[in-house]
C-alpha cells in the first residue's frame, strides 16, 4: 500500500522542521533533505506499528484516508507536497490611518 501524504518544512534557525499534516508526525533535520527524509522515517514507523497493531485503518480513517476493502503490502509514506515558509517581518512596521 502505497500512502501520499502533505508535508510541510520550514526553517527554523538551525534547523528545518518537518511536519506530515494528516498525522501530524514531526521532525527535522540540518537540510531539506534530511527533514523531509527523517519525517518519512518517522510516519513510515508509525504506520507500520498501527499495522502491526492492527489498528491502521481506524489510524487512516481518522487522518481522512478513504481505506480499500483489505490492506495488503508494505506501508510506505511519500509525502506528496512539500511547502517551503518563509517569514519576514519589518521591524517598524507602518500603519496607515
Amino acid at each position: 500500500m502505497r500512502i501520499v501524504c502533505n508535508t510541510y518544512i520550514k526553517k527554523e534557525k538551525e534547523m528545518y522542521s518537518a511536519v506530515c499534516i494528516e498525522f501530524g508526525i514531526a521532525s527535522c533535520g540540518h537540510t531539506i533533505e534530511e527533514a523531509y527524509k527523517n519525517v518519512v522515517e518517522a510516519v513510515t514507523i508509525h504506520l507500520n506499528d498501527a499495522q502491526e497493531l492492527g489498528t491502521l485503518d481506524e489510524l487512516l480513517e481518522e487522518a481522512g484516508f478513504e481505506i480499500p476493502s483489505k490492506l495488503e503490502g508494505d506501508v510506505i509514506i511519500q509525502p506528496g507536497y512539500v511547502m517551503f515558509a518563509t517569514t519576514s517581518l519589518e521591524s517598524n512596521p507602518k500603519s496607515q490611518i
